[in-house]
């Protein structure tokens, strides 16, 4: 009887699992938690990482053509982004503020993986990450 409950446990918690997947267009669909996870969010982070980098695939699948966002809004959040982080301190060594989002990312966030850039689906996003992490090494 043990056996029987715990293998119907198993099976329940594999079925609650989404696994991520892209839609029609291309485009990566997941959970909050599964974002945060692929981003690296923690308490101190507070959803930042995966703001950046949701908002950085936004930008990548818009130029691709996968989506039809508005720029100047995505621009216009992470431009506030620097200025929040700007008010904390945060200053970039080369003293280009404009691009504080990118330093936060690469010093409190999670490096992606071939696997996330295969799962993103973006030569777009893969491309601005990798000059990020080659920015800062």
């Amino acid at each position: 009887m043990k056996k029987i409950i715990l293998i119907c446990l198993f099976m329940f918690a594999m079925l609650s699992f989404s696994a991520p997947e892209r839609d029609n267009r291309g485009v990566l669909v997941m959970e909050p938690d599964e974002w945060f996870q692929m981003f690296g969010d923690n308490a101190k982070t507070n959803g930042r990482c995966s703001f950046i980098g949701a908002s950085i695939m936004q930008l990548a699948y818009t130029s691709e053509g996968k989506m039809k966002s508005p720029l100047e809004e995505v621009f216009n959040n992470l431009s506030a982004v620097n200025a929040m982080l700007y008010d904390e301190g945060l200053r970039h060594p080369s003293g280009d503020n404009s691009l504080l989002f990118e330093y936060y990312y690469f010093k409190n966030c999670r490096k992606l993986t071939d696997k996330d850039f295969n799962l993103v689906a973006s030569p777009s996003f893969k491309k601005v990450f990798n000059e990020i992490y080659s920015t800062y090494k």
